[in-house]
């Protein structure tokens, strides 16, 4: 059979019973282990929590490999075994019922074609053309029923044998009184012998008049004295499905609890009664893989779901008297019982001597394990934080070293967290401060006290001299601490400013500035640290640090630590928030004395439109407010449109311009002004708006013509 090979090899990984070879889970303790075929897959399954996990699961591993293989090769040869039964089982339960099915139909068969042929019946040509019978008619047709009485007796597989007359269609005599005088010219049964005159089978179908699904065997009844021999009737035979085809398909002998047969049209619409669904024949279509192929003329057996659902095993074939598809099934979970079963003794097999390798394996890997767990709780305090503990250290081996390394780790690790929360002092100290000379002052506090350092200074550039002169110290010799110039990069102060990273000086020069007055005397320290604070890449500031002693290299650290790099960042930002607000300042004085500035002053860009007016503008000009002004170009308040070019060129070569023009008001009339314009440029030189400044002359021009006027008439 063609599909043997591939239900074969799906029954052999079915999920639900079939142990998967690919790949065992085994639980040891709280740990899961996956052990897949491939080598490289197994160390990224592990996930021991102890090594005494470790060394006892492959001392389980090492013990249970001889085993596990042996029952693998058993598991395998034993699951073929029961698999290749099951198969051959089932198959031959089809063969043998499609058997039964065939020979069921043949019975019919023959059992019509007896009937048919009875020489009894052949006395229905002297009745069945009359219109009027008489009595000689009416024995003819009691011994007509009598006979089918006797055939319908005999032949337990039927529920009524009635005569159809081949003229008419009607049927003249049945075992069933209803059935006489019924009109069954148009039926099948009927027309199909009436055709080919030969025996016609018609499949189950529903009966209307006897409310059930039924089966008829018809032939035609020939006359045998007359050449050619013609048809006197049409004997029809009515199936009891219940008790014979029914009957036949629901004895389930070696199908199990769940198996069953069952026929399908070629509709696939299920022909007889099914064991897990009610009123199944010609209302439940079952469109499954076997079913389907079988209605096709196929047959096999497949793996498949049938109507509920259930995942099956399934023989199928094809019965080409009927047109009928035939399937034997039977639940996969009941067939692979046998192979569940096995499966379950071979893990009992398999847990009893993993427990008892375990119990051994954890004894000797409890010893072997034990400087191993000793390490692992010391790196568990670690992990919370106490960086005290340290590791004992037996011998020499592999673990002795493991052993000295941690302990030389955690050392690392606590003056690591050390520098950490120095650093985040220093940054503090950093936030904290609201101004610059309380971040002066508090910085070198905090330097001071975190280094150990004896002495501390802190050194501000004067940005117009280029002279460093000393802002705040803590323990040095009053008088000592002068300023120093940044251009001659003078002192141990000098190197700061050339290389702006942070030096530390060893060799004190007996000339330096840093010494140390103690009651017995005045002490040279043994180091200086200088760190440069630089602002827009200049130093700006130098905080200096010595000691009398030479400083751990816990200090140096420090040094090296982020808060380095902020700080010049930190002092940039505030001394630019200083600037910011001094310039603020300025800038309100200075808008305070345009505003109230009698003249009338105005800016525009460069293009002459304006851009600001202040309240002398507005009120010469007879504006109320400067949105009235403000994105006008400059024509269109001074009559300068024609010595435009003119003003323009002063400005531009000489930066100013002055002259008295024609000024126009808002309401359009003219008066006399003197105005003066210059050119407003940036730090860097570049012209970005011109200025304005008019003073109205217009009574002083009144003055000068009247006294024009008044020399004219003196004279």
């Amino acid at each position: 059979h063609q599909d043997w090979f591939f239900v074969f090899s799906r029954l052999s990984v079915i999920r639900c019973w079939t142990l998967e070879v690919r790949c065992w889970k085994f639980d040891v303790g709280s740990s899961s282990f996956n052990l897949p075929l491939r080598e490289d897959k197994i160390m990224k399954k592990f996930a021991f929590k102890t090594i005494r996990s470790r060394l006892a699961f492959w001392f389980v591993v090492l013990g249970l490999a001889p085993l596990f293989v042996g029952i693998v090769i058993t598991y395998q040869q034993q699951v073929h075994s029961i698999e290749q039964e099951t198969f051959d089982k089932l198959i031959a339960i089809r063969d043998l019922k499609v058997q039964q099915l065939e020979n069921w139909l043949t019975e019919r068969t023959g059992d019509l074609k007896t009937t048919a042929t009875d020489n009894e019946l052949t006395d229905l040509e002297k009745m069945i053309h009359k219109e009027h019978r008489d009595q000689t008619d009416l024995k003819i047709y009691k011994n007509i029923l009598r006979i089918l009485n006797r055939y319908l007796k005999n032949y337990d597989a039927y529920d009524e044998i009635f005569i159809i007359n081949p003229e008419t269609g009607i049927v003249e005599i049945s075992t069933s009184s209803n059935s006489e005088g019924m009109d069954q010219s148009d039926n099948s049964y009927f027309t199909q012998p009436m055709k080919t005159r030969e025996l016609f089978i018609k499949d189950i179908y529903y009966s209307k008049s006897l409310a059930r699904n039924t089966m008829t065997f018809s032939m035609p009844i020939f006359c045998t004295k007359h050449v050619p021999h013609h048809i006197v009737g049409i004997l029809v035979a009515r199936v009891d499905l219940k008790n014979s085809l029914y009957a036949l398909l629901q004895d389930r002998v070696g199908l199990g609890k769940t198996g069953e047969t069952l026929i399908v049209n070629k509709e696939v619409l299920t022909l007889n009664e099914l064991r897990w669904h009610q009123n199944a024949p010609l209302n439940l279509q079952i469109k499954t893989v076997p079913a389907v192929k079988a209605s096709q003329g196929l047959t096999g057996i497949a793996e498949s779901t049938d109507y509920c659902g259930e995942g099956v095993l399934a023989a199928y074939t094809y019965i080409p008297q009927t047109g009928w598809g035939f399937v034997a099934k039977q639940d996969l979970a009941e067939l692979c019982a046998p192979i569940k079963s096995m499966m379950v003794n071979f893990l009992i097999l398999i847990i009893g001597a993993m427990i008892t390798i375990l119990v051994i394996g954890f004894l000797i890997a409890r010893t072997i394990a034990a400087p191993a767990i000793e390490m692992a709780a010391t790196a568990g305090k670690m992990k919370k934080g106490d960086f005290s503990v340290k590791n004992r250290i037996n011998g020499a081996d592999e673990l002795a070293t493991l052993a000295e390394t941690f302990n030389t780790m955690a050392e690392s690790i606590e003056s690591q967290e050390e520098l950490r929360e120095i650093n985040d002092k220093i940054t503090q100290t950093l936030v904290d401060a609201k101004d610059l000379p309380e971040f002066r002052i508090n910085i070198l506090k905090k330097l001071v006290a975190v280094t150990g350092s004896q002495m501390g200074a802190y050194f501000v550039l004067n940005r117009d001299t280029k002279i460093f002169e000393p802002f705040t110290s803590i323990g040095v010799t009053p008088g000592l601490l002068k300023p120093f110039d940044a251009s001659t990069l003078e002192g141990e102060l000098g190197m700061v400013v050339e290389t702006k990273k942070t030096t530390r000086i060893e060799d004190i020069p007996e000339d330096s500035m840093f010494k140390f007055r103690t009651f017995t005397g005045t002490i040279l320290p043994k180091e200086i640290i200088c760190i440069p604070v630089i602002i827009d890449d200049v130093v700006s500031g130098i905080v200096s640090l010595s000691s009398i002693k030479p400083y751990p290299r816990k200090v140096l650290d420090i040094m090296e630590q982020p808060w380095t790099t902020g700080f010049g960042t930190a002092l940039s930002n505030m001394w630019s928030n200083t600037e910011t607000a001094r310039l603020a300042a300025e800038l309100i004085e200075k808008k305070y004395l345009v505003d109230s500035s009698s003249s009338a002053i105005g800016t525009c860009t460069l293009d002459g439109i304006m851009t600001y007016v202040n309240p002398s503008f507005l009120e010469t000009w007879g504006f109320e407010d400067d949105s009235e002004v403000i994105g006008k170009p400059f024509p269109e308040f001074w009559m300068a449109s024609e010595i435009f070019d003119e003003v323009m060129d002063d400005l531009k070569n000489k930066g100013t311009w002055s002259a008295e023009i024609k000024a126009k008001r808002n309401d359009g009339t003219l008066f006399d002004v003197q105005a003066s314009a210059s050119t407003v440029y940036d730090k860097n030189g570049k012209p970005i708006e011109m200025m304005s400044s008019s003073i109205d002359i217009s009574e002083r021009k009144k003055a000068e013509k009247k006294i024009l006027e008044i020399n004219q008439e003196l004279q």
